[in-house]
């Protein structure tokens, strides 16, 4: 399907430092249904946390409004993730992780080249077409499988 997939495993060996990149595009492969997802996964995610008191208490008085809450950031929980289609829970439910693969297609270092990179290989492996082995429903929400049938 693609040839240089990188392999999770192999990623988490290396120690792999997720400071310099945004997320990956991933290629999650079922083996005994022999079907593909083709996704992208941010490293980390920005959380609106509320402010404790002691927090409160310690900001300055202003002009303005106080601030209540503040940006954190928080670790996507890449490491153990295989798609976010409804399937793929079944999947590791009915024939377990080991006949799972996941690779990793490319990494990103932004949002934007993480979203046109995802649009770029759904659209080039024709994901959304009839007979194709790809489970992917639609691309962007706006263009889906049922479109083609």
């Amino acid at each position: 399907m693609i040839d240089n997939l990188q392999d999770f495993n192999e990623l988490l060996a290396e120690g792999f430092n997720t400071e310099e990149y945004e997320g990956f595009i991933y290629l999650t492969y079922c083996i005994p249904e022999d079907l593909y997802y083709l996704g992208k996964k941010n490293f980390r995610h920005n959380v609106k946390k509320k402010l404790g008191k002691k927090e409160l208490a310690s900001i300055p008085v202003t002009r303005g409004r106080r601030p209540t809450s503040k940006m954190t950031v928080k670790d996507s929980g890449w490491v153990n993730y295989y798609g976010s289609h409804k399937k793929i829970p079944i999947w590791l439910k009915q024939y377990g992780p080991e006949n799972i693969t996941r690779g990793i297609v490319k990494l990103c270092k932004d949002k934007k080249m993480l979203t046109y990179w995802e649009n770029k290989y759904l659209y080039s492996m024709n994901v959304l077409e009839p007979n194709s082995k790809f489970i992917n429903d639609n691309i962007q929400g706006r263009f889906f499988k049922s479109d083609f049938i």
